[in-house]
């Protein structure tokens, strides 16, 4: 089919790039503060909350700069990367949990604004979403990479997976064939 031949690549690297931060943000937790139902539940629901607020984001604004949301999602990884996990562990257990679900979180912000206002415009809505769940199929596997190189490395891996997504906006879709 002629549907088939066309990769979305934008939508592809959006979901690869999504699951590799959720993986490290809860690998992250699990090692600042044990992996306990109620430190997943956090995870969770600080992952939620900046999907939503991307969410009424893009319901409320009226023009969205993709660019300058790719740039605060790049900046927001860079920032975690530069984090180290036991920068937290100087606060007490309230604040460390609190201050690294909002750092870990942040760039899932700006992704979910980027995902949330490229899907608002998507001609192909069927399309979109199956290649942005098959990136994130991809992107839990890239996590086996940290076996090699750390989960630190990992957000320099979201790094360039994001930026071929914006790549993928830019051109929109890749021939296959």
């Amino acid at each position: 089919s002629k549907q088939l031949k066309k990769f979305n690549a934008h939508f592809f690297f959006l979901g690869a790039g999504f699951m590799i931060l959720e993986a490290v943000g809860i690998t992250r937790f699990a090692l600042l503060f044990g992996s306990t139902w109620i430190v997943n539940s956090v995870v969770i629901v600080s992952i939620l909350v900046m999907i939503l607020l991307a969410n009424l984001y893009v319901e409320k604004a009226k023009r969205i700069n993709i660019k300058l949301m790719y740039i605060f999602l790049i900046s927001s990884i860079i920032l975690n990367w530069l984090l180290k996990a036991d920068s937290y562990l100087v606060f007490n257990r309230t604040a460390g949990i609190a201050l690294s679900s909002l750092f870990l979180s942040l760039p899932l912000l700006f992704a979910g604004i980027i995902f949330a206002n490229s899907f608002k415009e998507a001609k192909d809505i069927p399309g979109a979403f199956a290649y942005n769940l098959l990136g994130a199929i991809t992107g839990g596997f890239c996590e086996y990479i940290s076996m090699a190189s750390g989960f630190n490395f990992l957000f320099l891996i979201a790094i360039g997976i994001y930026a071929l997504s914006y790549l993928g906006k830019i051109r929109l879709r890749w021939r296959l064939v």
